[in-house]
């Protein structure tokens, strides 16, 4: 559900009492509330404290003279922030409100958070909403030079580090490990063949390898041929739509809240929307160019039941029941099974970019404890290269070769979710063709519960 916040007076001074609505609620009333921030407050030996990161956008609102946004300071408890006031900003207009009062979207993220006239994009983390202050004070005062100078010579500071250090990391990583896969190449050995150690890869059989949506009869807004692609992508790219829409429609139920991960301009998400009209879908997606897009798609085609996040994927916090990513790179899948197995949600996530794979900080690989036996870090890292060996112009033996290293980095990742009691499985999408990174991995909880 979502919160629409409607106003109420206490003490002479306008807050938003919010109340539980289903996002089919929203109305012209609600378009023309400001945009809101949301910002932690922290209780310290008894006394309320901000924290780092509530100070920094507190000091920028001063600092741009920024009056876009209707500040509130998110309190527990029942508690005022009246005891701050004297140490904060005179120039800042602060309101209070209460955790269990906010907004699903805000609710859903870490502070700070920033949501729209319209609530439904819902901007998170502290990078995200600081640029987000600084355009707003531009839109307001172009004539802010100082303001604007804070984003870079080239305007990309403070944006998401995927559209800013992607090139670097590529290049670095695509010289090290090209050097790596031909030193290995001739003796693929123990990375890619493990049948002497019962380990090779599980392929399970497409449960509906003929289901379809019904594009001709789709708003053409939904449609990926109304984008910016080749006929002959958006004709992979509704394929791959199709495969990933049947696994949710044997998982989805009214009333579930389904989050589409790295959702970029909107492919999956809006097609959830308008074909689980009773279920509530979220995306998530960290650049802000795209989500704008989607968010636009939305409006075009009048769909209520959707809301936007722009965040890094450790910002949502969120319950949900289902969690779908379509061509998440490198780790990125792992973040979002991760996510996924935290919430003991269901996950239909078709991986990508697996040579980008690596340790994070929350977790290492091998994932699961029958790789580990087997499979050194440096050994699981080669095997994570050659999975990406699968492009058309490669040769047959080769792209065969990629397509055994895909099933058995994703049989690791299925084993380590198992260990959590999940049931899951490795697809082929149908038609193979429909993209070089064709696998899904499917999974349902150990047990069925609500958000």
């Amino acid at each position: 559900m979502a919160l629409l916040a409607v106003e109420k007076t206490n003490n002479d001074n306008k807050k938003y009492l919010n109340i539980f609505l289903p996002f089919t609620a929203f109305t012209m009333t609600h378009a023309e509330q400001p945009p809101c921030l949301y910002l932690e407050v922290c209780s310290q030996n008894e006394q309320l404290r901000l924290p780092l990161h509530s100070s920094i956008v507190l000091f920028l609102l001063s600092y741009c003279d920024c009056e876009s946004f209707r500040v509130f300071l998110v309190l527990s408890d029942g508690s005022s922030s009246e005891p701050l006031k004297s140490q904060l900003p005179a120039s800042v207009s602060l309101s209070d409100v209460q955790v269990d009062e906010l907004p699903k979207l805000v609710s859903s993220c870490r502070l700070p958070a920033a949501l729209d006239e319209s609530a439904q994009i819902c901007r998170a983390g502290l990078a995200v909403v600081l640029r987000h202050i600084i355009d707003r004070s531009i839109e307001a005062d172009p004539s802010r030079k100082d303001v604007a100078a804070l984003l870079g010579f080239k305007k990309t500071c403070l944006k998401a580090c995927a559209e800013v250090g992607a090139i670097l990391h590529s290049i670095t990583s695509l010289y090290h490990w090209n050097v790596l896969l031909k030193k290995s190449y001739t003796n693929v050995g123990v990375c890619v063949f493990h049948q002497e150690n019962g380990i090779e890869a599980i392929f399970a059989s497409h449960p509906c390898p003929s289901w379809n949506l019904p594009w001709d009869s789709l708003p053409s807004a939904i449609n990926p041929t109304e984008g910016k692609m080749s006929n002959i992508r958006a004709t992979r790219k509704m394929q791959q739509l199709n495969n990933l829409i049947a696994m949710v429609t044997d998982l989805a139920r009214p009333g579930d809240t389904i989050v589409d991960f790295c959702s970029g301009t909107g492919h999956v998400g809006i097609v959830l929307a308008h074909t689980f009209p009773d279920c509530q879908i979220i995306l998530i997606e960290n650049k802000e160019e795209s989500l704008v897009r989607a968010r636009s798609r939305s409006a075009q085609l009048g769909l209520k039941n959707i809301g936007f996040i722009q965040t890094n994927l450790d910002y949502f916090t969120g319950p949900f029941h289902i969690g779908v990513a379509l061509h998440a790179c490198g780790i990125a899948t792992d973040m979002v099974l991760e996510h996924c197995i935290q919430a003991k949600s269901a996950f239909v996530i078709s991986p990508c970019c697996y040579g980008f794979i690596q340790n994070a900080v929350k977790f290492t690989f091998p994932k699961s404890e029958q790789f580990r036996k087997t499979l050194t870090y440096k050994e699981h890292m080669i095997l994570c290269r050659f999975a990406d060996q699968t492009a058309v112009q490669l040769p047959p033996e080769r792209r065969l070769i990629g397509k055994q290293c895909m099933g058995l980095v994703d049989l690791d990742r299925s084993w380590a979710a198992e260990a959590s009691g999940y049931s899951v499985q490795v697809i082929t999408m149908e038609p193979e063709s429909c993209s070089p990174k064709n696998n899904m991995l499917v999974g349902r909880p150990p047990q069925k519960r609500g958000c």
